[in-house]
């Protein structure tokens, strides 16, 4: 795990990208760009890769598929990732490492490498990372906006419920119960890997409070306690999707045994300082 600190402006957006297995033939490599567009497009746009940049995968990996490959060399794998998010590296905050770039890491870390070329902080398979007001002169005792947990993730979120409406509800359950031990004072928690776009935001929890004019309604917000604790029901929970394609008419792949997975990234939308929404980017 890591910690990452990074100024920002009061307003600005925050794209969460992950599992973009540069490399294979799989990968929505137009898909990516328009992530890489977005960010580019408004200079108070930021972005953090969730891990799996690359495909990673060798011809001793028993996944390893000729038709499926792309470019089968790791390296040059990685110099396409950097070349990809280059215009962009100014507005990175940070990067993780994936599962298949862990694959390989007894002899290099290719998450670590990929971050050097962009001059980016590298943030291990997790991190937390603490976000300030951007002001001329930066003060390490002030108290940060907000804070976010990340990790690339190890997990798929599934469900066999027969009605989607359950099985989505399943699915963000699990996704939340995952993630709620993890940290206890980030307002948003974010994985990646399971290749499914998911929000969960803060429950409206409603409880009612004894006073001297009577009993009062009241709605828990997402302050902090004393200790610096928040209530897991009044945090984000976000699964940041993928760039992966399940299907390539004459081609078949590892993957095509799961259900059709969601192509796209999210966005966090900060006002005055707080988190307001994430949306779903689909591409």
């Amino acid at each position: 795990m890591e910690r990452i600190v990074k100024e920002i402006p009061l307003d600005c957006e925050i794209a969460l990208i992950s599992d973009t297995h540069i490399g294979s033939k799989k990968a929505h490599i137009t898909g990516i760009q328009r992530a890489v567009d977005f960010v580019k497009e408004k200079p108070n746009r930021f972005w953090i890769h969730l891990g799996d940049w690359i495909e990673a995968i060798t011809t001793d990996d028993k996944r390893y598929e000729t038709e499926t490959t792309e470019q089968p060399i790791p390296e040059l794998q990685a110099k396409e990732a950097i070349s990809m998010f280059l215009p962009i590296k100014e507005q990175g905050i940070c990067g993780l490492l994936g599962n298949h770039e862990r694959k390989l890491s007894r002899t290099i870390n290719f998450g670590r490498s990929i971050c050097e070329g962009l001059n980016i902080p590298y943030a291990t398979e997790s991190a937390r990372v603490l976000f300030f007001k951007k002001e001329k002169r930066f003060f390490k005792k002030k108290k940060p906006l907000f804070k976010f947990f990340i990790a690339h993730g190890n997990k798929v979120f599934r469900s066999n419920a027969k009605d989607f409406i359950q099985r989505e509800a399943n699915k963000k359950a699990a996704l939340k119960i995952s993630l709620q031990y993890k940290m206890g004072d980030c307002q948003l928690m974010a994985v990646g890997h399971a290749h499914w776009l998911a929000v969960v935001p803060p429950a409206k929890l409603l409880y009612l409070q004894d006073t001297e004019d009577g009993i009062k309604h009241r709605y828990l917000n997402q302050d902090e306690t004393p200790e610096g604790y928040i209530d897991f029901d009044r945090r984000w929970y976000c699964c940041t999707g993928s760039f992966y394609k399940l299907f390539i008419d004459g081609i078949s792949g590892y993957n095509e045994p799961f259900d059709p997975n969601d192509l796209g990234f999210l966005v966090v939308k900060i006002e005055a300082g707080k988190i307001v929404d994430v949306k779903e980017i689909i591409v």
